[in-house]
């Protein structure tokens, strides 16, 4: 039996005319470059549904709110954090010394660095890291603002078990380097430090 014979039963008075195109190759391999072009965009939808999360990872950041604040333990920011050569300030024997490190921009990288090179344990945690300032908000009609100060108080949080770091070297270069090594990388100029132990 022919194709053509075929076709005919199936469709029963189907003009004659139409049944070459429905047996010749082309009309197969239009189909077939269709259902390839499909799967590619399948495979590409695919791609991008399972890429999304890891592109859009949450990282913790420090996070600047409307009143000025730089809280590391306010909620994770959904953005990639910049990296940029931090200085990081170290003690060697009694001489406060510093190295250039590439990180990312955020207070706990730098932190865990500056322990690093001072030989501070893992015990020892950043626990808050507040910049403030003598900025003023406002409205006027249906428009807030926020217009930032002129006097910078940089706060500082650490678990109080650096202490225990005090007989091993000397606590006024230590906390000298720490206070360095944090103001540094803001790229400010702070009027206030103070370093909280608790």
């Amino acid at each position: 039996m022919k194709n053509k014979d075929t076709l005919l039963d199936v469709f029963g008075d189907a003009d004659e005319k139409f049944i070459p195109a429905l047996t010749s190759g082309k009309k197969k391999n239009s189909i077939l470059k269709w259902a390839a072009l499909g799967g590619v965009c399948a495979a590409v939808i695919i791609a991008c549904t399972i890429a999304f999360p890891i592109i859009n990872h949450k990282h913790q950041n420090t996070v600047i709110d409307s009143t000025g604040e730089q809280n590391i333990n306010s909620s994770e920011a959904d953005i990639a954090l910049e990296q940029d050569d931090i200085n990081i300030y170290y003690l060697d024997g009694t001489e406060i010394k510093s190295v250039s490190e590439f990180l990312p921009c955020a207070p706990k990288y730098i932190f865990e660095s500056w322990k690093s090179y001072n030989h501070i344990g893992s015990e020892v945690q950043l626990i808050n890291v507040k910049c403030s300032n003598n900025g003023t908000e406002g409205s006027d009609s249906s428009v807030a603002y926020y217009q930032a100060g002129d006097y910078f108080i940089l706060n500082i949080t650490v678990s109080a078990n650096l202490r225990d770091y005090y007989d091993t070297v000397p606590e006024d270069k230590l906390l000298e380097s720490l206070k360095l090594t944090m103001i540094s990388y803001l790229n400010i100029d702070i009027d206030e430090y103070n370093l909280i132990l608790e």
